[in-house]
């Protein structure tokens, strides 16, 4: 497991063995393997910055039928800069450009939209669709440890390319749901920033973040920033602060509260932290703000 200290740049996984390294577990091939989460344990989910081509298939709760899927390729960077620990449970894949080198696969990984840095990089699985992921890679695993001859790599690609054209079937799927399905999401996500707005002033809050949000909605960060970017044109990170600052913005106007008690109350840790966060969104202070709005009412 790796350590929770943050560093100053998003953690980079150019290779195999440093994705082997990240989740603690035995490289069995420097080009590709083949990973049970079960034994990684708990794992420290940082931003990161990818070279590889990586699929998890996974879940959080051993009463789950279904699962996530989530796809990482080379040129993927996290847009989020939270940090959480998590213990997955069900198995990944992991490979690299070298592997595909003259194979027919290596021409049509272009067709797997899903790798893009653009596309949403998370599907949801039920049971049986989960059941055919593990077994196509778990076969692949099953090879890696079949030791290597002239036919290794041929089979083995041949075993990711049906695991690929599988994803792409599932990918297309979700994509061809109706469109209500991404609004229904932002609209669980309004009522989620609402009921903790409207929560018990009494009651030492936490500013929601993408991470917390997205586990209350159970899907990744990434897919909710994802979805908030297409239906609302801002990440996941802007409006959330925008939904809070704007509640701020109504204490100052309608509330005798002081600018202390409406930044206690609403999540924030330290007063010069509410103040640079709503002088960013209305570009004036909160005693700025409050002056100008009693002022209009004098006149």
């Amino acid at each position: 497991m790796r350590s929770m200290a943050k560093d100053l740049f998003k953690l980079e996984l150019n290779t195999v063995a440093a994705c082997c390294e990240y989740l603690g577990v035995e490289t069995l091939n420097e080009h590709v393997n083949i990973v049970n989460l079960d034994t990684v344990g708990t794992v420290v989910y940082e931003p990161k910055k990818m070279g590889v081509y990586a699929i998890a298939c996974c879940w959080y709760d051993h009463n789950d039928t279904g699962a996530e899927l989530h796809f990482f390729g080379p040129n993927y960077s996290d847009a989020i800069d939270d940090y959480m620990e998590l213990s997955p449970h069900g198995w990944a894949l992991i490979f690299d450009h070298t592997l595909l080198e003259d194979t027919l696969l290596a021409g049509r990984m272009p067709e797997y939209t899903f790798f893009s840095p653009d596309s949403t990089n998370m599907l949801r699985l039920n049971q049986e669709e989960r059941h055919m992921i593990i077994c196509c890679m778990q076969s692949v695993r099953l090879e890696l440890f079949n030791g290597e001859d002239k036919f290794s790599r041929r089979i083995i690609t041949a075993g990711i390319a049906v695991l690929l054209n599988l994803c792409m079937r599932y990918f297309e799927r979700q994509n061809v749901e109706p469109q209500n399905s991404a609004d229904v999401i932002v609209s669980r996500l309004n009522k989620l920033i609402i009921d903790y707005l409207s929560g018990s002033r009494e009651v030492l809050k936490e500013l929601p973040t993408v991470s917390s949000c997205a586990e209350a909605l159970h899907i990744s960060p990434n897919y909710l920033g994802d979805i908030v970017r297409k239906k609302l044109n801002c990440s996941a990170q802007q409006y959330i602060r925008q939904m809070v600052v704007k509640e701020a913005a109504y204490q100052l106007r309608y509330t005798k509260h002081s600018i202390g008690e409406i930044s206690y109350t609403l999540g924030f840790k330290y007063p010069h932290h509410f103040t640079r966060v709503f002088k960013q969104e209305f570009g004036a202070t909160p005693q700025e703000y409050r002056n100008k709005v009693m002022q209009y009412y004098d006149n």
